[in-house]
């Protein structure tokens, strides 16, 4: 059993740690899960999983890229609707130059998320 060395660093920065949103994620290459040593915080134990949502991305256990792709298809696909929604409302379906700009403005940084905030 291992002790998470987080509740004396929060301690000492006067930070809290929410024991329902910890969880320990195992990225080794074993299959088995009875190898995955168990954590504890503030004596909880924490839940294993083999995936997990960090900042809008999916981290699995086999460092699956699609999950994390179809993940954010939802919402670019939902920008692209509103996209097409409000230039249908403004009549700008016709001019090519303002699509194009809806399209950079609100759709681009939408598919960039994960790479401007991992930095690929």
């Amino acid at each position: 059993m291992l002790q998470c060395k987080g509740t004396k660093y929060t301690q000492t920065h006067s930070l809290s740690l929410s024991l329902s949103l910890s969880l320990s994620l195992s990225l080794s290459r074993a299959r088995s899960r009875t190898r995955v040593p168990v954590l504890t915080l503030g004596g909880t134990q924490l839940t294993n999983k083999d995936y997990s949502k960090y900042l809008g991305m999916i981290f699995t256990k086999t460092h699956n890229m699609a999950a994390a792709a179809e993940h954010m298809l939802t919402p670019l696909m939902a920008v692209c609707r509103r996209i097409r929604q409000f230039a249908s409302e403004h009549r700008l379906t016709d001019r090519p130059h303002s699509m194009l700009w809806l399209a950079k403005g609100y759709a681009l940084p939408a598919s960039k998320y994960a790479s401007q905030t991992w930095g690929h």
